[in-house]
């Protein structure tokens, strides 16, 4: 299995907290098109098919309707997908329109991840959102009546001013909406972003505390929490993340887009000038390229695994690489043997990457 990756890096405005490779120059949206083309005419035979394609950014749905037809019709000349691929496309709610839901689900787009965020007036102008509650039900409208049934919803929890009672709100109305599927992310405040620039403190046990109650709650309303930060109704698991947590194959286009070939892994320019200069030249635009040793492989399988409820065999070849330190971490009672496979404990769920730095370090 192999997952492709667009990154679309443009946005009406810049989100106050966010760390992607991002900018708001939309003149320059055909031109990197025609990029993408030229890189996916490039890379086109490093595999003969991809079985989930997932576009973000940036804001993908911030592409007018031409230009999405261009961006998947770029896509169908150069790669081939069977007729169940999963095709996600990132949308924030104030660029969808109800042509632009149309039209995604005529190109065979199966599957939408809808920013939110949260509900709450406070919360989206802290976090710099241009979208608000009204225009996430009006999204959503459009895209039900286009036909979609696989809609996930992205929210962060964990503000400096946010209350307990503002987060249980969010994820009740999230849950009521009819997502099949919902990403709950902790608030991360990265220092070159213009909300780390404010060194706000982060309270710590407020975080865990509502991350608690959004396993308790979504569980509640029958959702499986499949991975660390997402849940879903069954039969609606992400299968692109799937793909990057079972450290898959997969290929990434544009500025920033990272692709991983077993030990192999490149990451495409970060600059949009330096990107166009390698692709006029009909080079890869790469700016980053290493081969990871054996025992880095094993540490990004162990690592990727564990953040998976499902957990990793307990005499797969993975485990026993690590076998001392996990047999100390089950005996410690920060791990849990269930069914032939070994997990965290749930309630070591907030603290997984110190739990997992001990076991593959």
């Amino acid at each position: 299995m192999a997952g492709l990756y667009i990154h679309i890096p443009f946005c009406r405005r810049k989100c106050g907290y966010c760390d992607f490779v991002s900018g708001e120059d939309l003149n320059g949206i055909d031109r990197y098109l025609s990029a993408i083309e030229k890189e996916a005419q490039i890379r086109k035979g490093l595999y003969k098919r991809f079985e989930t394609v997932y576009i973000g950014g940036g804001t993908p749905s911030i592409l007018n309707e031409k230009q999405i037809e261009k961006l998947f019709s770029i896509l169908n000349r150069n790669f081939s997908f069977p007729s169940d691929a999963e095709l996600t496309f990132e949308a924030n709610p104030e660029s969808l329109t109800a042509g632009k839901a149309r039209t995604l689900k005529s190109l065979g787009v199966n599957r939408i991840s809808l920013g939110l965020q949260s509900f709450d007036e406070k919360n989206l102008s802290y976090l710099g959102r241009l979208a608000r509650e009204e225009d996430f039900h009006r999204a959503f409208g459009f895209l039900e009546k286009a036909g979609f049934e696989n809609l996930s919803a992205d929210l962060i929890y964990g503000l400096p001013h946010s209350s307990h009672k503002t987060w249980r709100e969010d994820l009740k109305k999230a849950a009521g909406m009819g997502f099949s599927h919902i990403s709950c992310y902790c608030l991360e405040l990265h220092p070159h972003t213009p909300l780390g620039l404010k060194n706000e403190k982060i309270d710590e046990k407020k975080q865990e505390k509502m991350f608690f109650s959004a396993l308790e709650f979504l569980k509640k309303s029958g959702y499986e929490h499949y991975e660390i930060s997402n849940f879903a109704r069954k039969g609606f698991r992400c299968s692109h993340n799937m793909n990057y947590w079972l450290r898959g194959d997969y290929l990434g286009l544009g500025i920033s887009a990272a692709s991983c070939s077993g030990s192999l892994r490149t990451v495409n320019e970060k600059e949009l000038g330096k990107y166009f200069e390698l692709i006029s030249k009909s080079r890869p635009p790469s700016s980053f390229c290493e081969k990871l040793s054996k025992i880095q492989v094993y540490r990004e399988k162990m690592m990727l695994a564990l953040r998976l409820r499902d957990g990793i065999e307990y005499d797969g070849d993975i485990f026993i690489k690590f076998k001392d330190k996990a047999e100390k971490a089950l005996k410690d009672g920060f791990l849990e043997k269930t069914g032939g496979k070994v997990r965290i404990k749930e309630k070591f769920l907030f603290v997984s990457n110190s739990v997992i730095s001990d076991i593959i370090f």
